[in-house]
């Protein structure tokens, strides 16, 4: 199956993959394949290099819509321009593919009440919370009816392929025997998804003015909903006045929330007009997104202005998604205006996702490439080049030219990597990079020119021999070490190669170019005896330690099993007192022997006995590459752990641990054990890291990364390792959430505010997580901040923008402003006044709820006698024994004390009810306390929470308030759980 969103709870005994994209030497492979025809396969592709089709060719990376384009496509036909269309096409491809089988041929009426169904399926399935594209066998029923009945539209979505039977629902879900169906392909679902929508109104309520419509969905800030809306907007039978209109609704979308939310409708606006190039809007969309990407010129300030990041990095990742040629004419027109050596880099950085085989934009590129003097702005249009411009002269010949004259040694290195690119068997690029090879002093400009030269040419005969006859002729030795260097990059396995630089091995007497020589043979002569046998010769005669450790590498990268190389490494290890020998031979002999004794042995008795920390790091690496899983090293290990009073010797066998046995329980035990007697903060961190690694959520680990944070005597580095660690282990620790926004609000440092920042927003997990930052940090972002500490401003707006991205528009809203959701202006307030029902009312609407709606997972509680109490612990209990009460009678309530433990319980016993979802509707004649608002809050990701009461109760989203006597209570109830 494909793996099209994160479900929580995959189908089980399946194993999951996704299909991989192609690339487009693969794309016209498949095309040349499929029709064997060059003409008509031949014509195709050229439509497909059109300009105006980049966005067909972005769908067909896809195999199956490569497939189902190829199937359908006759010669003569134009492809279509939108995502709508394409699918338009391939349905009605399909029922012809059908057709031509008699029990599949549908009569015309069925078909359309048959998409009418699927459509209305797709559009419910996408909108529920879990389990989108898994559509469970009785879900599927109420829309197509039995599947054992003949030509029910169950039987013909069967039989036309539209639903497939994927396997039996997860034992998460209910009925966990019951088939589960998938459509086609979940594309073809978010095409009948947008089929069946008739008013973009389902996405954007018309009536919204500057604050969310209270009861209605912003569909356009859920991500599942983007493809239906684009295929929306495809949509030939939409009239293009309605399209404009919900354009025009998203770029003027304000959310009196600083725009966050008005960003992200303006960013869907912006593909939007991808399928619907017609839009009045266009080139003004395409121009703004451009201006918030790169910056704009100030007339008044004269100079060039630049937005927030978060602003500026969604607008150039949308750029791939919006009208592709009006995007490069307005990056040429930003990168010939500007001279922001930064814009230059990112425009060249688009130009390379979108541009490719764009003249225009090649072009461009090398007059940029021409006229710069910035090496990092030369390097990054090379590098750009290199993806867009394959085979284009022009663009060699730049190349070429920067090549011959530039002593920038960088942008030689970039270039050479750019040819070997785009100039594969280019003489005159092949002639230049051998030119620089013999001339540059530069080693590592002369290794990627080498390795270039391999891409353009590989095995280049001419280059490989000018090397040999260098080698074979000078006696000078550097000259000797640079040139047998450069034979790493073309002459891998090449017998004349290897033979030449065995006899410099053999023959010189400067220790220098014997280790240059024997580091290139373990690079270039795996497996080779000759070569082996000479490493060995050295080995036993040398008595360079530099050389011994260089021969020691070589022979354990092309000598592995070799029995002749672990004899004579065993002996020198045996022999030998230096202890950096010691290392690299052992280190040597653990890579040709796994699990070798003693290479392992040496390495332990080293590390006891080492005084000079270069080499007890050394020691550790070495042994955390050769004894992953070895029971003496780990033995040996803890051993040392536990008895050492030495802490930086501590520290690095702890890390070693975690290296080689990252779930023992011993090594786990051992490393925790010396956390708490570690005194040195440097040490405290780096053993803290390792715990946090093997075990992650660690709370050691993480109380010792929270005491280096708030130290303030702690260097920067200290601090930023602290935060670092803290992104990986602490997810989801409110603890951790807490003391990084203190730091992030009080620090001077801003290395420490930048580190602390990115790493608070790997660990915000959980909506109310979510909501507890805006309101924590809101108040940073005002003139006040921005002007005296544009640092702490621009920190919290990114983590807010983040905010934005995980909360639900309204939910947001009702946190910036602290208040209940305004009532929107154009909605009338319809609550009675003078006519609260009497508890005794209420208590028998409740009952009448409960009874008139027992096909849904719903449950009634009664709390009035909870409302009045006022601490938490209070109301958690008493409410866990409501809850228990009712779900499992027979059961005994477990004692709580905290909200989270609750949450816990309720987890607990939703597994055991076998169900994902609880909907919980709690009955009060009166407005409760914060306190037990607060602890339903909490609860929200775990339970789904409604309040009947006789006024309307100012509730934080999702919970949901319905008054008493509203006329459509029973539907408003029904509608609020069919939600999910």
């Amino acid at each position: 199956m494909n793996v099209w969103e994160g479900e929580k709870n995959p189908l089980r005994d399946f194993d999951v993959y996704r299909n991989l994209d192609f690339n487009s030497q693969q794309i016209q492979d498949f095309i040349e394949q499929w029709f064997n025809d060059a003409t008509q396969s031949q014509e195709l592709l050229n439509q497909l290099k059109e300009s105006n089709q980049t966005r067909i060719n972005d769908l067909i990376k896809n195999p199956l819509r490569l497939a189902l384009l190829c199937r359908t496509w006759k010669r003569g036909q134009k492809l279509p321009e939108t995502q709508a269309g394409l699918y338009q096409r391939l349905v009605k491809g399909h029922y012809q593919w059908k057709d031509e089988q008699k029990p599949f041929q549908i009569p015309f009426e069925v078909q359309e009440c048959l998409h009418q169904q699927l459509g209305e399926l797709a559009k419910t399935a996408i909108n529920r919370e879990q389990f989108r594209f898994r559509l469970e066998e009785k879900f599927v029923e109420q829309y197509l009816g039995k599947p054992q009945r003949e030509n029910s539209l169950f039987d013909w979505a069967l039989k036309l392929g539209w639903l497939n039977r994927v396997g039996l629902a997860s034992v998460e879900e209910k009925d966990s025997d019951q088939a589960v169906y998938a459509f086609f392909h979940p594309t073809f679902q978010e095409y009948f998804a947008a089929l069946a929508i008739n008013d973009w109104d389902y996405f954007l309520p018309r009536n919204h003015v500057n604050c969310p419509v209270e009861r209605k969905e912003y569909r356009i800030f859920q991500p599942q909903w983007k493809q239906v809306i684009l295929l929306w907007l495809g949509r030939d039978d939409v009239e293009a006045g309605e399209k404009e209109e919900f354009i025009k609704a998203l770029v003027e979308l304000r959310d009196s929330c600083q725009d966050f939310y008005g960003y992200r409708a303006y960013f869907l606006a912006a593909a939007g007009i991808n399928e619907f190039k017609e839009c009045s809007l266009s080139d003004a969309i395409v121009e703004q997104i451009v201006k918030w990407g790169f910056g704009c010129f100030d007339i008044k300030e004269q100079t060039w202005v630049k937005f927030l990041a978060p602003i500026a990095e969604g607008a150039r990742t949308i750029l791939s998604e919006t009208i592709r040629e009006k995007v490069i004419a307005n990056l040429i027109r930003v990168l010939e205006t500007t001279e922001d050596k930064y814009n230059h880099i990112w425009v060249a950085e688009s130009l390379g996702e979108i541009a490719v085989g764009n003249e225009l934009a090649i072009g461009s590129l090398i007059r940029v490439l021409e006229t710069t003097e910035d090496t990092d702005t030369r390097r990054k249009v090379a590098d750009t080049l290199g993806g867009i411009a394959v085979g284009n002269e022009l663009a060699i010949q730049a190349l070429i030219q920067v090549l011959e004259t530039t002593e920038d040694e960088h942008t030689r290195r970039e270039v050479a990597d750019t040819l070997g690119g785009i100039a594969v068997r280019n003489e005159l690029a092949i002639q230049v990079l051998i030119r620089v090879l013999e001339t540059t002093e530069d080693t590592y400009t002369r290794r990627e020119v080498a390795n270039n030269l391999g891409k353009i040419d590989v095995g280049n005969e001419l280059a490989i021999g000018s090397l040999i006859r260098v080698l074979e002729t000078t006696e000078n030795e550097d000259t000797r070490r640079k040139f047998a260097n450069t034979l790493k990059g073309i002459a891998v396995g090449n017998e004349l190669a290897i033979q030449v630089l065995i006899r410099v091995l053999e023959t010189t007497e400067n220790e220098d170019t014997r280790r240059w020589v024997a580091n290139i043979l373990g690079e270039i002569a795996v497996g080779n005896e000759l070569a082996v046998g000479a490493l060995i010769q050295v080995l036993q005669t040398t008595e360079d330690e530099s050389t011994c450790e260089v021969i020691a590498y070589s022979l354990g990268e092309i000598a592995v099993r070799n029995e002749l190389a672990i004899g004579v490494l065993t002996q020198v290890l045996e022999t030998t007192e230096n202890k950096w020998v010691r290392s690299w031979v052992a280190h040597t002999l653990g890579k040709i022997d796994p699990g070798n004794e003693l290479a392992i042995g040496t390495f332990i008795q080293v590390l006891e006995t080492a005084r000079n920390q270069i080499l007890c790091n050394e020691v550790a690496r070495m042994i955390g590459e050769i004894a992953v899983g070895n029971e003496l090293a780990i033995r040996e290990l803890i051993r040392i752990l536990e008895t050492t009073e030495n802490e930086d010797i501590g520290s690095r066998v702890a890390e070693i641990l975690g290296e080689i046995c990252p779930e023992n329980e011993l090594a786990i035990g051992a490393i925790i054990r010396f956390l708490e007697t570690i005194e040195d903060q440097f040490c405290r961190s780096l053993v803290a890291c390792t715990l946090g690694k093997i075990d992650p959520g660690n709370e050691l680990a993480i109380q010792a990364f929270l005491g280096i944070l708030e130290t303030p005597e702690n260097k920067d580095y200290c601090k930023n390792v602290a935060a670092e660690s803290l992104g990986r282990i602490a997810v989801g620790n409110e603890l951790a959430i807490e003391t990084l926004i203190r730091v992030l609000e009080t620090t001077k440092s801003k290395d420490t505010r930048q580190s602390v920042s990115e790493n608070l927003g790997k660990i915000i997990k959980t909506q109310k997580q979510y909501t507890d930052v805006v309101f924590t940090l809101k108040h940073n972002l005002t003139d006040e901040v921005y002007e005296n500490n544009f640092n702490l401003y621009k920190h919290c707006y990114s983590l807010l923008w983040q905010c934005a991205q995980n909360l639900p528009y309204p939910k947001f809203y009702q946190v910036w402003h602290h208040n209940t959701l305004t009532p929107h202006p154009e909605i009338t307030n319809n609550t009675p006044v003078g006519n609260t029902p009497t508890v005794r009312q209420l208590e028998q609407q409740f009952t009448d709820i409960c009874t008139q709606l027992p096909h849904l997972p719903l449950h009634c509680i009664n709390i009035n006698k909870l409302l009045t109490l006022n601490t938490k612990n209070e109301f958690i209990q008493a409410f866990c024994n409501r809850l228990y009460q009712k779900l499992l009678p027979d059961g005994t309530p477990p004692e709580v004390q905290t909200p989270a433990n609750l949450e816990t319980k309720i987890i607990h016993l939703k597994q055991q009810l076998q169900t994902p979802h609880l909907f919980i509707l709690l009955l009060a004649d009166g407005t409760p306390t914060p306190e037990v608002i607060d602890c339903c809050d909490y609860l929200t990701d775990v339970l789904h929470l409604g309040w009947v009461t006789p006024d309307p109760l100012p509730l934080p989203p999702p919970q949901r308030s319905f008054v008493a006597s509203q006329d459509n209570l029973l539907e408003a109830v029904e509608s609020w759980v069919r939600e999910y």
